[in-house]
């Protein structure tokens, strides 16, 4: 087998291994969604990936998209934060 053919087969393993892990543990975690501002950054990411052939628009859209990310969690930090009194 060629070495890709390994890689594909083994990652698909390890998710599958991963994923039965989670069902059959039992236990659930109360679902969060995702802020606007996360989302936004997701589809960048991904896209900057999609686009990884062009060197200069993928990282482009890979440094935006982890902007976005970090101002998302800066923004939720100062939400969570107590107010002192």
């Amino acid at each position: 087998m060629d070495s890709p053919v390994v890689f594909f087969f083994t990652s698909a393993a390890v998710l599958a291994a991963i994923t039965a892990a989670f069902f059959f543990t039992g236990k659930r975690v109360p679902e969060k969604r995702l802020s606007g501002l996360a989302t936004v950054s997701f589809i960048l990411v991904l896209t900057g990936i999609v686009f990884g052939d062009n060197r200069i628009a993928g990282y482009v859209l890979l440094l935006i998209g982890l902007a976005f990310a970090a101002a998302d969690i800066i923004r939720k930090r100062k939400l969570d934060v107590p107010k002192e009194q």
